[in-house]
């Protein structure tokens, strides 16, 4: 969860990179996250800020439904706590 920002997005490549292609494309072939390779036209994501323009031409995964994205902000909501307290 480290890799999400706090849209809930995460840079495909960098994800395959750490965690290994055919578990990334395990995951959007169970449709729990989506690629996307350019901005979508609705946002039905927060806006990004600034600093994450940059990754705006890069494929990003972010979560198929709004329950997963929800999801994925409370477990990392979890992490940073955990991470936190440990330190």
């Amino acid at each position: 969860m480290r890799y999400f920002t706090e849209n809930v997005s995460a840079p495909y490549f960098q994800l395959c990179k750490d965690m290994g292609t055919p578990i990334i494309d395990a995951l959007i072939r169970a449709r729990i996250l989506e690629l996307r390779w350019t901005p979508p036209v609705t946002q039905d994501i927060p806006p990004m800020k600034p600093e994450d323009a940059k990754d705006l031409h890069r494929p990003l995964l972010i979560p198929m439904t709004g329950v997963l994205r929800y999801a994925m902000k409370i477990v990392k909501e979890e992490e940073t706590q955990k991470s936190l307290a440990s330190a």
